[in-house]
């Protein structure tokens, strides 16, 4: 989201639809605000119809997914209860014990989220004629499938991800 708005100079908007902290911003017929990037999370109680509406107001959609649905669903983990909601929060396997992780009841539901919005996603793709990109690939790559958009790559170096390498301490 950071990249693309400061690859345009566009404002961004992070999940403004989450947990219905603004339940009528992406209500049918209500304009959305120009130059603006908005990262929503798709969500299955929304249901499709929902996402494909909201794909007709805006004028470019991006769908990104995971390929390794497990380390998603660790990373859901680790923000929702180890760093406690704050989504730029750096960890690393130091400090994390992914394989305590993976057995708790916590993570196996989280997974099943992940799985189902999944679903979710490949049904928006399928319905909307968007190709989703990948994370791991728009990292590796520094860009998206229509390499025409802008990114500001800096927000695409390993510094900035919440996920570090290595065994370096952070602080």
């Amino acid at each position: 989201m950071l990249a693309l708005g400061r690859g345009y100079g566009f404002s961004t908007f992070f999940e403004q639809d989450k947990d219905n902290a603004n339940p009528n911003l992406y209500s049918k017929g209500k304009s959305i605000k120009q130059d603006s990037v908005h990262k929503i999370i798709v969500d299955t109680k929304k249901g499709i119809d929902y996402y494909l509406d909201l794909i007709q107001r805006f004028d470019y959609t991006i769908l990104l997914d995971r390929k390794d649905i497990l380390q998603q669903a660790e990373s859901y983990y680790i923000l929702r209860h180890i760093n406690k909601g704050k989504v730029n929060a750096q960890w690393n396997d130091e400090i994390i014990d992914r394989q305590g992780i993976r057995k708790t009841e916590e993570y196996k539901r989280m997974l099943e989220v992940c799985k189902n919005n999944r679903n979710l996603l490949r049904g928006i793709s399928e319905f909307s004629n968007i190709e989703i990109d990948y994370y791991e690939d728009v990292y590796s790559k520094k860009h998206l499938h229509n390499k025409e958009i802008k990114l500001d790559l800096e927000y695409m170096s390993e510094r900035k991800r919440c996920r570090q390498s290595g065994k370096q301490t952070l602080l």
